[in-house]
């Protein structure tokens, strides 16, 4: 999914500051805390002035809460602190009751995970060439059609990559209602379980 955020707007600087202000002075887990509520102070006293370029997308077209996380997680990055290991940010937001922004994490970790492994296991990433010549990358869906049927991972194994892929397509379309924050708990669990038993 494509980013509703600049990752140079206003929005993202302010968070930015607020957080970069705190590093050194408190632990990393406390900063993530500190800077999320604060994107979300920062969203509601931007909203009024969205249409003056500073970052705050149409609530119409982005959710309060996608605005929020999305914008922290960029402002985030720009602070060059050390990468969390395995899912820490995913498994922060959904601490956090952001629901719909950790699944679009967890199923973006899971598809790059699917086409390491079928690097890794010799199949082709790619569609052959269409009318235009510019070979196309393959749905994670296919990907997963593909290992199954090489047997890198069994049938089962097989329908519950698709059951996350449909609620990960289903936060990325704004479907948030047609699934739960319990379901993407199970979701991260099994992602990261997955991911571990079959390393790419």
């Amino acid at each position: 999914m494509n980013s509703q955020i600049n990752q140079h707007s206003l929005f993202v600087s302010q968070i930015e500051q607020a957080m970069r202000a705190l590093v050194g002075s408190i632990e990393d887990a406390e900063i993530r805390k500190y800077g999320l509520q604060a994107a979300s102070d920062i969203y509601d006293r931007l909203l009024p002035y969205r249409n003056m370029s500073n970052g705050i997308p149409q609530p119409n077209a982005v959710t309060k809460e996608q605005a929020v996380a999305e914008a922290y997680a960029i402002a985030y990055s720009h602070l060059n602190l050390p990468k969390f290991v395995d899912f820490s940010q995913i498994d922060f937001l959904l601490s956090e009751g952001y629901k719909d922004a950790a699944a679009v994490m967890c199923g973006s970790e899971l598809e790059k995970h699917l086409r390491k492994l079928c690097v890794s296991s010799g199949i082709d990433v790619f569609l052959p060439p269409g009318s235009t010549g510019e070979p196309q990358p393959k749905k994670a869906e296919r990907l997963n059609a593909d290992l199954a049927s090489l047997s890198v991972y069994n049938k089962l194994e097989q329908k519950q990559v698709t059951s996350w892929l449909d609620l990960r397509n289903k936060s990325a379309h704004g479907d948030y209602h047609e699934y739960t924050v319990e379901q993407v708990s199970l979701m991260v669990q099994g992602v990261r379980g997955f991911i571990i038993h079959h390393p790419a």
